[in-house]
């Protein structure tokens, strides 16, 4: 699985961790601080715009 891949898991996930109302804001910042390292070692060209 290369980078991209894990990137569309991970905004996945994030997506519906947001969606629910439970206390998850720490598993929030751990993925989405995933995803920042992961778009680093992609090239400028290939990165999509960020989840904020």
């Amino acid at each position: 699985m290369d980078a991209k891949d894990k990137i569309e898991l991970l905004k996945d996930r994030l997506n519906k961790l947001t969606a629910s109302e439970k206390e998850n804001a720490g598993v929030q910042r751990k993925i989405r601080r995933e995803i920042r390292n992961l778009e680093k070692t992609l090239p400028a060209n290939d990165q999509e715009p960020e989840i904020s």
